[in-house]
């Protein structure tokens, strides 16, 4: 699937994000649609092509292909980012708002894996603190707690480890402080869960 092809198919709002199934011709009827030219025009001509699932906004390949053999979805971002740029944006693409459904142009980034994973949204359900770890170590099996973050090349820095649970937030948290006033590292409050 490339632009040429996807983009007789699809208009992409670049302002909103959203992406609407286009007016077609006879000759853009895709094999294997069972009805008739006007039949998908009043059906879809004008309306959302992208659907919310899981808090992530999809476009069907059935909308488009018609392949009874199997459905696939697109993420719906990819698809925004091809009729934008006319090219597949790769494997990672990150949201810069960290929201999944802000399709728009200025939120879409190309990324590689850390900083994508880094860019989520923190979970509100999370009951342990962010960035400690506990373990047993050795043969004694002695409680160890590690607060720890990663670094741009994938890489986990250790800042502290020991016994005291409460001494592994706190060093934890003084660096999220420093991280967040250094200004630089590309980290927001939102990372941090505040």
């Amino acid at each position: 699937m490339d632009y040429k092809y996807i983009s007789k198919y699809f208009e992409y709002d670049y302002e909103s994000g959203a992406i609407y199934h286009k007016e077609i011709g006879q000759e853009d009827l895709p094999d294997g649609y069972k009805h008739s030219v006007e039949a998908w025009n009043s059906r879809k001509a004008g309306k959302r092509a992208d659907y919310l699932n899981d808090m992530k906004r999809y476009v069907n390949r059935i909308v488009y292909a018609y392949d009874s053999e199997k459905i696939v979805k697109y993420l719906a971002h990819h698809i925004a980012w091809l009729l934008y740029h006319k090219e597949w944006p790769g494997s990672n693409l990150d949201h810069i708002n960290g929201d999944a459904t802000d399709n728009r142009i200025e939120n879409l980034r190309k990324a590689d894996g850390v900083v994508n994973n880094r860019n989520k949204k923190p979970d509100p359900f999370r009951k342990k603190p962010r960035g400690v770890r506990f373990y047993l170590s050795g043969k004694s099996k002695t409680p160890t707690f590690c607060a720890w973050y990663r670094d741009d090349n994938g890489k986990d820095v250790v800042l502290y480890r020991g016994r005291d649970y409460f001494e592994a937030i706190c060093v934890r948290k003084s660096w999220e402080n420093d991280t967040l006033m250094d200004g630089t590292s590309g980290y927001t409050e939102r990372h941090f869960g505040r």
